[in-house]
């Protein structure tokens, strides 16, 4: 899976928005974007973000604005200082369908891991090994590969995933960690050894909020049985 050949690197760190309008954005690049992205950004305000195959029923959003993903997972709550928020996508021509979910999991968190390192921030992936906590946030229930703190033990590292004809969608969020400015071309640069800055265009920004008005903020897709 890498080093990728190319990689777009979206530092979209400065631009908050509402998270309807982030999930839009990264559904819209993995549908427009040629080639493959990395995608780091933050939220207007807190947020919780469910899975795509969640029920909302019984999810305590705190009185806070809330999404469903088109990916998996569990309950993840952004908009913390120390959380970042990342996607990246792989177009179809990149050859990543026959590889299994299982691995192609591993082999994302396995490049976070080792820029983590990097910056002195120790860690290791999850065996399968760590304990979890009944219930359905994301943090609290680690599974094998993701990151875990070699300090704390805690889960600092999670991602969910979802494949459809454009290609894959990995969305996943670092939580717990005040990561420098570096760390978004760090890791562009330990996935791809030619990587190209990028903005979201006004296309894909304009395409974006269509896909909110007929999709992320309906009632069909937020209450979806």
């Amino acid at each position: 899976m890498f080093p990728l050949s190319n990689l777009f690197l979206f530092s979209d760190l400065s631009s908050s928005r509402n998270g309807e309008l982030n999930m839009a954005i990264d559904e819209t690049l993995l549908q427009l974007c040629p080639l493959p992205w990395l995608r780091l950004y933050t939220w207007k305000e807190t947020t919780v973000s469910i899975g795509y195959f969640m029920q909302q029923d019984g999810v305590d959003f705190g009185g806070n604005p809330w999404v469903r993903r088109w990916t998996g997972g569990g309950v993840v709550t952004h908009g913390s200082s120390k959380e970042t928020t990342f996607t990246l996508g792989l177009p179809c021509q990149t050859n990543t369908s026959s590889l299994r979910s299982a691995n192609s999991y591993r082999e994302i968190h396995q490049k976070i891991q080792a820029v983590l390192n990097g910056l002195g921030i120790g860690c290791h992936l999850d065996q399968g090994t760590a304990d979890k906590v009944t219930g359905n946030s994301c943090f609290e229930n680690p599974v094998t590969s993701d990151v875990i703190s070699s300090s704390s033990g805690s889960k600092i590292v999670g991602g969910a995933q979802r494949r459809n004809r454009q290609g894959l969608l990995h969305q996943g969020s670092i939580n717990g960690i005040q990561l420098p400015p570096e760390f978004g071309l760090n890791l562009a640069r330990a996935m791809s050894g030619n990587v190209e800055l990028q903005q979201i265009s006004t296309l894909t920004e304009n395409a974006a909020r269509k896909l909110v008005k007929i999709k992320y903020s309906t009632s069909q897709w937020k209450f979806r049985k």
